[in-house]
Order: structure tokens, then C-alpha cells, then sequence
């Protein structure tokens, strides 16, 4: 008996084909991959190819893959990008890589910012320097790290901030 696909398992197949797609991109031919991937895959999409990726590497966690992914944030970031969420299992290789692509010195589009973490002074430069110019940034967690000047830089750059009700009742 043949299942029907569904939406979900297509969305999963299409993730899949795409990255398999971008693997076969040699490191000689980063750039151009770099610019058929910004002309051809929509911001969403890209993003959700990030996420899988990124999730790709904490299942099998070896440093093959890790240098994959560092590939496919060269292939794939851009400053459009609506969520960024860098997750806390990611090793300092990594974690560094991918930090190094939110420096910026213009305005992002990002929404939602999410980092998880113990990051170095460098590190944290380089997120707070990408959240210095998300002024559409409405939900930013900083777990293990963020002290009072961080959170005052969010305060200054970030106007459209949403406070979650639940969180402040959690720490009162």
C-alpha cells in the first residue's frame, strides 16, 4: 500500500534534496553556490535549511560536519534573515563560525534572535554588534551571558522589543 505524502514529509524530502544539493558544492566553488543559493531559494526556506542543517550536526556531532556547516552558512546567510537561533550544543568551532556571519555593520531584518550558550568577549561582540542593527527585533533570548550593558544595548537599539508577561511573573 503507497501513503499519500503529506505536506510535511514533502517539506522534509524538499529540505533533504536541497541539502544534498549544496553538499555537492566544492569549497572552490563557494562563491558561486553562494550566489545561485540568494538568487533561487526564498529567505524562509533558507532559514529552515540553516535550522536542519544546524541540527544535522548536533545528531552526528563529528568535525566532517562541522565544517559542512560553516559551508552552509557561507552558502545560505544573509542579512534578510528573519530568525537566527544558535543552539547551545554546538562546539566552539562551530559556535565561532557561525557567529562570525552576524557581524554587520547594516541594518538587519531579523525578528527573532536566539542564542544559547557560554559565548567569549569576541563572540558576544559579534552578536551584540548584529542586534545593534535589528531595530525590528521583537524576541531576543540570550541564555548564560547576557550582564547589564548587553541588555541596555538591546534596550537602546531594539525598539519594538516585546516583553513576555509570563517571564517577568517568573522573576518576581
Amino acid at each position: 500500500m503507497v501513503r499519500k505524502p503529506t505536506c510535511q514529509s514533502l517539506y522534509q524530502l524538499s529540505l533533504s534534496a536541497v541539502v544534498r544539493l549544496l553538499e555537492g558544492v566544492s569549497r572552490l566553488e563557494t562563491s558561486k553556490g553562494r550566489v545561485w543559493s540568494q538568487r533561487n531559494i526564498p529567505t524562509l526556506f533558507r532559514e529552515r535549511l540553516l535550522e536542519y542543517a544546524t541540527a544535522k550536526l548536533i545528531a552526528t556531532s563529528n568535525s566532517r560536519d562541522e565544517k559542512r556547516l560553516t559551508m552552509f552558512w557561507s552558502l545560505l546567510y544573509e542579512t534578510n534573515l528573519k530568525s537566527v537561533v544558535i543552539p547551545a550544543e554546538l562546539d566552539d568551532f562551530a559556535r565561532r563560525a557561525l557567529v562570525m556571519y552576524l557581524e554587520t555593520a547594516k541594518p538587519t531584518a531579523t525578528l527573532v534572535f536566539k542564542a544559547f550558550g557560554i559565548f567569549n568577549a569576541m563572540e558576544k561582540e559579534s552578536i551584540l554588534s548584529h542586534v545593534r542593527n535589528s531595530r525590528a527585533l521583537t524576541v531576543f533570548s540570550f541564555r548564560k551571558g547576557a550582564d547589564d550593558a548587553c541588555l541596555a544595548l538591546v534596550g537602546r537599539h531594539c525598539p519594538l522589543l516585546q516583553v513576555s508577561k509570563s517571564r517577568v511573573l517568573e522573576c518576581l
